[in-house]
């Protein structure tokens, strides 16, 4: 019987060190990680260069200006790859509106990483009373980043402002997940091109 009372003590402690916890946000850092880089450009490249990607409709050599206002500005290298797409189109893209016939507005409904964690174990613990702290001890863990690039563009005429056309969404998704199991044994998926 003691024994009994002694388990049913005992395991809600051992359960209680054993935290479990979930989480998807995006990292609050100004300035994006490497691997967060390539989730963004690749996500953007799949979405572009995608077989099912839609085709700007308009005549081979018109001249364009493009509106990337939807872009944050930490997404300049996104709005190069912009560029570049338009100009394998055929358009050319121009600086200034004058020298342009058509503006291509960009439409953006997400560009950015996911950050996801799920953790069973230890989590690393430092005391203030006494000087020792212990480790991380991960039973399972797993990180996971998503990076994501959803838009469409709206194409107009210069000279009389009017709507020609609104293309359809262009969507990319990229991953990167790695892994702890049984504290030590580590290995990582993605679909990442080239991944560090």
């Amino acid at each position: 019987m003691k024994s009994l009372v002694a388990y049913s003590a005992i395991l809600p402690l051992c359960l209680s060190l054993l935290q479990g916890c979930t989480a998807l946000d995006t990292p609050s850092h100004s300035k994006p990680s490497v691997i967060e880089q390539l989730l963004l450009s690749q996500a953007m490249e799949k979405s572009l260069y995608d077989q099912e990607a839609p085709v700007i409709p308009l005549p081979v050599d018109s001249t364009i200006i493009l509106d990337t206002s939807g872009l944050a500005a930490t997404h300049h290298s996104l709005r190069e790859s912009l560029v570049a797409w338009l100009g394998n189109q055929g358009l050319s893209v121009q600086e200034k509106e004058e020298q342009a016939r058509y503006r291509i507005a960009l439409n953006v409904q997400a560009v950015g990483t996911e950050y996801g964690l799920s953790f069973f174990g230890i989590p690393p613990v430092q005391s203030t009373v006494i000087p020792v702290s212990l480790p991380e001890l991960s039973i399972y863990k797993a990180q996971h980043l998503v990076g994501y690039s959803r838009f469409s563009f709206d194409i107009f005429e210069l000279s009389s402002g009017n709507l020609i056309r609104s293309t359809p969404w262009f969507h990319g998704q990229t991953y990167y997940d790695t892994y702890t199991v049984f504290f030590f044994i580590n290995f990582r998926t993605t679909n990442l091109v080239w991944a560090p």
